[in-house]
C-alpha cells in the first residue's frame, strides 16, 4: 500500500471517529445518521478521487431525481431533480449561485448547511484527503444542527451517500 492511500485511510478514520464522538456527546441536537453506517449506491471508492467527477455528473444529469438509501430507516428516499442537480453542481467544484442556494436549503438552510456546501465545493474542486475530511466534518455538523428529533432531508442523505463512498 502506498503512502497516499494509507494517509487517506488514517485521515478518514480520524474524522469518522471524531464525528462519532461528537454525535454521542450532544444528545439534545439532531440525531441523523453519521457516516459509520451502510452506504448508498453513489460511493466512489473503486475509482478513488477521480470517481467524484462521475458522481457529480450523475447528480447533475438526474432529470428525474435520484433515490438514495436512508440508513436510519433501512429504506430509501427520493431526492428531487432540482436538489440532485444542485448537489451535482456543488460537487463539480464550480456551482452557480442558484445551485449553492438550492443545496444549502436542501441541507437544512442553517449556517452548518452553508458550511457543508462550502466544504463540498472545495472537495469537488480539489478532492484530496484534507477536503474530504473537512466535508465529512461539515456533514456531521449539519446533522448535529438538525432540530432535536429531526430527520435528515433527502438532500443531506444524498450528500451522505457521496461522502460515505470515501469512508468505506
Amino acid at each position: 500500500m502506498t503512502l497516499k492511500p494509507m494517509f487517506l485511510a488514517a485521515s478518514l478514520l480520524g474524522a469518522v471517529a471524531t464525528s462519532a464522538v461528537a454525535q454521542t456527546d450532544n444528545p439534545v441536537s439532531g440525531s441523523g445518521p453519521s457516516l459509520g453506517g451502510s452506504v448508498a449506491p453513489f460511493g466512489v471508492p473503486g475509482a478513488g478521487f477521480s470517481g467524484l467527477a462521475g458522481t457529480a455528473g450523475a447528480f447533475a444529469s438526474a432529470s428525474s431525481g435520484l433515490t438514495v438509501t436512508n440508513p436510519g430507516t433501512g429504506g430509501s428516499v427520493a431526492v428531487p431533480a432540482n436538489v440532485a442537480q444542485a448537489i451535482g453542481g456543488v460537487l463539480s467544484g464550480n456551482p452557480s449561485p442558484a445551485q449553492v442556494a438550492t443545496a444549502t436549503e436542501a441541507f437544512g438552510g442553517t449556517p452548518a448547511a452553508a458550511a457543508l456546501v462550502s466544504a463540498l465545493v472545495a472537495m469537488g474542486g480539489n478532492p484530496n484527503p484534507g477536503t474530504v475530511t473537512a466535508a465529512v466534518q461539515a456533514y456531521n455538523a449539519a446533522v448535529q444542527a438538525l432540530p432535536a428529533g429531526g430527520s435528515p432531508s433527502p438532500g443531506l442523505l444524498a450528500a451522505r451517500s457521496v461522502l460515505a463512498g470515501f469512508t468505506r
